[in-house]
């Protein structure tokens, strides 16, 4: 609904409940409009942080799909990854791993992973895996979104830049700094051509790179990039 839109998560929650109530009234429920506003109501209630509503509900128009013959579809694949990313702000990293992956099955299936959408189902594998401690899996996942932001004419976009900045941190993690530092600095880069470096996400950068560069003993550096973390955030 337009309050979604807008950020009116509580009116917009309101909104789908009596749209499902009268859709069930009618006798024109399920339908493949009313599993849409399903999966809307479950994006409304994770955004406003009721993240266990949210994922009840996803579950709830999992069944009926399942019912229905249609969570074999690209929407299906859809619902799959809102299950997951509901289920990992919960610390439920093997139920989020189990969903994401078998979206990425059916998107593969359809042929429609090829896409922005699809690119970004990899990156939540990957720091899904990475969480779990297969960085070899991460790094996997994440390099099959970059291959596809290639492809797809949005490798110069905020998502790519965060892809960037995942995978600098998956290389951290393995303790390979050089190659941390590498991606922290392109995500950078990008972050400065958009314009988006003096945000939230461009000060948690800094810190990524002066926690690299502390990695490589460039502790002058370091210290610099830390400064910038404090100067933009704070």
């Amino acid at each position: 609904t337009a309050r979604f839109s807008t950020g009116d998560c509580s009116g917009a929650i309101h909104d789908f409940l009596e749209a499902r109530s009268l859709l069930q009234h009618l006798g024109a429920w399920p339908t493949e409009d009313g599993l849409e506003l399903l999966r809307n109501l479950g994006l409304a209630l994770r955004k406003q942080g009721d993240v266990l509503d949210a994922a009840a509900v996803f579950q709830e128009a999992r069944r009926i799909r399942e019912q229905l013959g249609t969570l074999t579809t690209p929407a299906g694949a859809r619902l799959l990854t809102n299950f997951g990313v509901a289920v990992a702000s919960l610390g439920r990293w093997h139920s989020a791993l189990e969903s994401c992956e078998e979206a990425w099955r059916i998107h593969e299936a359809c042929g429609t992973l090829d896409s922005p959408e699809g690119a970004g189902l990899l990156l939540n594998i990957g720091c899904f895996r990475q969480m779990l401690g297969d960085f070899t899996g991460a790094l996997r996942a994440m390099e099959g979104a970059r291959e596809i932001r290639t492809r797809t004419g949005t490798a110069s976009s905020i998502e790519a830049a965060e892809l960037l900045r995942a995978m600098g941190s998956v290389y951290l993690a393995q303790g390979e700094a050089e190659k941390s530092l590498s991606h922290f600095q392109q995500s950078m880069a990008l972050r400065n051509k958009l314009g988006l470096k003096r945000t939230v996400g461009g000060g948690e950068l800094s810190r990524n790179i002066g926690l690299a560069q502390t990695h490589r003993a460039e502790l002058g550096e370091a210290t610099k990039a830390f400064d910038e973390a404090i100067d933009i955030c704070y």
